[in-house]
């Protein structure tokens, strides 16, 4: 009796460690996703390092191409280059460590409230300044003007304090007018830049993936986005972001933009294996989830964000530009070594066993133990064999049957 004690308390210590061990695990991985969820409202070809990028980029059916030649487009997205400053960040070292890390792409946002409204300065000091650190370093640049909202009605994507002048998305249609209307004139020379991205989420305030929000979005792009860039640029690629955050881009497939140099934009945070339309897309806005499929598909990829603050960051601090595991994967794959498992799945798979081990362990806390006997345990392995070995037979003579 005292034997079945001992047993019972050694098999009650041993479940007991292993609870504590599980639950430790997972809320290791429930902080990392938390950390990474949390988002901050302030927040095939190479190219030489010198010099200019050699021409326009066009859009092909679902690709893109520079003189002719298919090209992948694959860079980070930056933070806006007075705030970087603000901090006493060396731009200069900034630009020419992403281009270590293998990029040959850098989105540059434009958060139109900083300029407009917050310091009321023009941001093409800035945006100048981005330009030609870029073409030092042989990096090509995507404009971005970078807003939230939905534009036909001028509405902005809502922060929690729903104020638009702490709120860093808020922007006025007269600020994208003119943004794009000198813009086009400014940089329709430079072949540094070689795309302009009109708006960087859409959201309409409605259930944005319904077919009239995008009819809606597509006549304002044509009537009031490249009806001036145009007059000034007729070359340059456009990227028009899809609905929902640009996340949706089905009713472009059946409703294109009417334009002869156009891509699409889009976002993704979290998948996997993301919808991905017969139509030259550039993932401008991405974390490391979909990467190994967009790289085996040769789809043009941006990731967000080579800051040490902005979530997802990339980097840990500005002093060594020290990458974050997140930063270590985008690494990975920009230089053509990409991890054989990013630190996401690591930690979905940890978070997954973990909670397994706490449940089974609970189970077995709770389970009545019983003292059985090796005699027991033999008379139920025979029997369970015994049961398998007679339905396995049923299985083969039913599948016989179904032959004959």
């Amino acid at each position: 009796m005292a034997g079945g004690e001992n047993t019972k308390r050694g098999r009650t210590g041993i479940w007991g460690v292993l609870f504590v061990v599980f639950l430790v695990l997972l809320l290791f991985a429930l902080f990392y996703f938390a950390v990474r969820f949390t988002w901050h409202r302030m927040p095939f070809l190479t190219f030489s390092t010198e010099g200019p990028t050699p021409g326009y980029v066009t859009a092909g059916d679902n690709c893109f191409y520079m003189d002719g030649v298919k090209i992948q487009l694959r860079g980070v997205g930056i933070m806006p280059p007075i705030l970087l400053e603000n901090k006493g960040v060396d731009f200069s070292k900034y630009i020419a460590e992403i281009r270590k890390w293998g990029a040959n792409t850098i989105r540059v946002p434009v958060y139109p409230v900083i300029y407009y409204l917050w310091e009321n300065i023009p941001p093409w000091e800035d945006v100048d300044k981005a330009i030609a650190e870029a073409e030092k370093n042989g990096l090509m640049v995507i404009l971005d003007f970078h807003s939230v909202g939905y534009p036909p009605e001028e509405t902005y994507h809502t922060e929690p304090t729903g104020e638009q002048t702490e709120n860093i998305f808020y922007y006025k249609n007269e600020w994208l007018f003119g943004f794009w209307e000198e813009a086009s004139l400014r940089y329709r020379e430079e072949n540094t830049v070689i795309a302009y991205e009109l708006f960087n989420e859409v959201k309409w305030p409605e259930n944005d993936n319904y077919e009239i929000g995008w009819l809606r979005w597509k006549a304002f792009v044509e009537e009031n986005l490249l009806s001036r860039i145009r007059r000034n640029d007729p070359h340059k690629l456009v990227l028009v972001s899809g609905l929902h955050y640009a996340r949706d881009l089905t009713w472009a497939v059946k409703y294109p933009i009417a334009d002869n140099n156009v891509g699409y934009k889009r976002t993704s945070y979290y998948e996997w294996n993301p919808k991905i339309e017969n139509l030259p897309i550039i993932f401008a806005e991405t974390d490391e989830y979909p990467l190994r499929t967009l790289d085996s598909m040769g789809i043009s990829w941006l990731a967000y964000c080579f800051s040490a603050e902005w979530s997802p960051n990339l980097l840990l601090d500005y002093d060594g530009f020290t990458p974050s595991v997140y930063g270590r994967d985008v690494m990975g794959f920009l230089s053509a070594s990409p991890p054989l498992m990013t630190g996401a799945r690591i930690m979905e798979l940890l978070l997954e066993t973990s909670v397994v081990g706490i449940w089974i362990s609970i189970w077995q806390l709770k389970k009545p133990r019983e003292p059985r006997s090796h005699k027991t345990h033999l008379h139920s392995l025979s029997k369970f064999l015994q049961e398998f070995e007679a339905q396995f037979s049923e299985y083969i003579s039913t599948q016989r049957s179904k032959k004959d």
